[in-house]
């Protein structure tokens, strides 16, 4: 009489797959960072903001921006949002009042907002980065239910703190890269 070996597929038991996930949010986050720090400036299509809160961003290519009728129709009115043709991706930037905290006491305070107001933040890195406009503070979280990467980007001005918030599902590399160019390419564009 012959057995027959049985195998079970490998499978991660239920409560490790938010950790998987924001282990591939991390890889997401971290292409956004090693971008920021070693891009290129080979993209060409500028999205400008209004008057009233002057700056730009390169758009890549594959990505739209919102004209300002659809961005007064949004909650919150954000100053600009650009996002990929296929939904793979989205950076949302607004402007908020000035603030004169540093960028260590800027970073204490969104983190704890942020583990306060999503119940599965998972906190990647917080770092000081510079961009087109200056430093600013990069802070990196994933979110373990959502399966999504985010990067939220600081950029405290004589005009006011501007924020950039980019989002790309775990795993879109791709969408995390062209994220990461968008938010180093923020600068104001006068009186800075």
């Amino acid at each position: 009489m012959e057995t027959a070996a049985t195998t079970t597929p490998l499978a991660l038991p239920r409560r490790r797959w938010p950790w998987a996930l924001a282990f591939l949010g991390g890889i997401a986050v971290a292409a956004v960072i090693v971008f920021l720090l070693t891009r290129g400036d080979d993209e060409t299509n500028a999205v400008q903001a209004s008057a009233d809160s002057p700056f730009t961003v390169t758009q890549p290519s594959g990505w739209d921006s919102l004209s300002q009728e659809q961005l007064q129709a949004l909650p919150r009115q954000p100053v600009a949002l650009l996002r990929e043709t296929d939904g793979k991706g989205i950076v949302v930037i607004n402007v908020n009042p000035r603030t004169d905290a540093s960028l260590t006491k800027l970073s204490d305070q969104l983190e704890a907002r942020l583990s306060r107001t999503i119940p599965d933040f998972k906190l990647v890195e917080s770092r000081t980065v510079t961009v087109n406009a200056g430093r600013a503070l990069s802070l990196s979280y994933a979110r373990t239910k959502k399966g999504t990467a985010t990067t939220l980007l600081a950029v405290p001005t004589s005009r006011g703190l501007y924020t950039l918030n980019a989002v790309v599902p775990a795993g879109e590399d791709a969408a995390a890269k062209d994220a990461a160019s968008i938010l180093s390419s923020f600068d104001l564009t006068s009186n800075r």
